[in-house]
């Protein structure tokens, strides 16, 4: 049996693909594929991603980010258990699905919190287990990225601006940092780097893209899209909120405003576009050359000279303000009139 470790990155459609994967789980079968259970169960939760993959292959000693908190998995002591107890499901549901071709994994964290320890202990995990483990990954034009994120940010009770957050955006780990780990224990060889751009995309989608790339035929599949970012306006609408809670905003208002307010998301001025070209140039160079890509069928620095700042109405943070004082007025008069003061909005 072979592996199809998807890492990622976030913001390239990952939820949709990981969604499509897990809802189709039995016509994946039917075609050779497994896409495993074990480590995406945290009863009573089942995520789409493996988001245990990363407690399996870590000592328990480092604080698996991003998750431990969410499935109450915050001291070595817990997280030795559930090692075990995952380790011990994985292979058992290996030996149950011998007959499978592939075993597809997926998990964004991977990539988002790449480093040597966990491709290290990812790719040890993995040897014991599969003949050949082929990593895919799709990266997606960097101010683009960028502003998706902001909406992710946003939406997780993020309060700072838009200009503030791609300044500190710009400060952390590029694309080939994180994926150098990666190259050095799997080999460049075992590496799919993807444009996630419509353009390169088979059928202008990651779902369809990814599932044709790793040999599946989706066409009686269910697929999903999930996750779409906010607006511009909403976005902004939506932080306002936020900063109201400090951060806190009950959850309901992430759901009213990411029903409500889709469509282009925010858009970079020229200025910030240059600061994000400039920040990522060395990052692309290296990315072209250690994987041996084409600019155009990966993205190309001229990209961020020609896209044109999306045109924002002058009376819109006047709307945004608007609007969230309109939200804010709904959740207290609601609140005041449920027992106890709290609201069921």
């Amino acid at each position: 049996m072979e592996c199809i470790l998807h890492i990622g990155a976030n913001k390239t459609g990952t939820t949709s693909i990981q969604k499509t994967l897990m809802s189709n789980a039995s016509q994946l079968k039917k075609q050779g594929f497994l896409y495993p259970r074990s480590g995406r169960s945290f009863p009573p939760k089942v995520f789409d991603r493996h988001a245990g993959l990363r407690m399996a292959v870590l000592p328990v000693d480092v604080d698996p980010r991003g998750l431990a908190a969410t499935v109450n998995l915050t001291t070595e002591e817990k997280r030795a258990v559930y090692r075990k107890d995952f380790i011990e499901a994985f292979d058992l549901e290996l030996l149950a699905n011998k007959d499978m071709r592939y075993t597809v994994v997926s998990d964004e964290a991977l990539f988002l919190f790449s480093d040597d320890l966990t491709a290290q202990g990812m790719f040890a995990f993995l040897k014991e287990r599969f003949q050949r483990t082929k990593v895919i990954v799709y990266l997606r034009r960097p101010d683009l990225y960028v502003a998706s994120a902001y909406s992710q940010f946003v939406k997780m009770g993020g309060c700072d601006d838009f200009e503030t957050f791609v300044e500190s955006s710009l400060q952390g780990p590029k694309y080939f940092d994180l994926l150098q780990p990666w190259r050095t224990v799997f080999g460049k060889e075992n590496i799919e780097v993807a444009c996630f751009d419509r353009r390169f995309l088979r059928g202008g989608d990651a779902v369809a893209d990814f599932l044709a790339r790793i040999g599946v035929d989706s066409t009686d599949f269910e697929h999903f899209q999930v996750n779409e970012s906010l607006s511009a306006l909403g976005c902004e609408a939506l932080r306002l909120v936020n900063v109201r809670f400090e951060g806190k905003a009950p959850r309901y208002f992430r759901r009213a405003f990411s029903r409500t307010f889709t469509g282009a998301s925010v858009q970079m001025s020229d200025r910030m576009k240059g600061a994000v070209r400039d920040a990522f140039k060395d990052d692309h160079e290296k990315l072209v050359e250690a994987f041996g890509l084409e600019c155009m069928e990966f993205y190309a620095l001229d990209d961020f000279d020609t896209a044109s700042a999306a045109q924002v109405p002058e009376d819109s943070p006047l709307l945004a303000r608007k609007i969230a004082d309109l939200a804010l007025a709904i959740q207290e008069r609601a609140a005041a009139r449920s027992p106890g003061g709290r609201s069921r909005t």
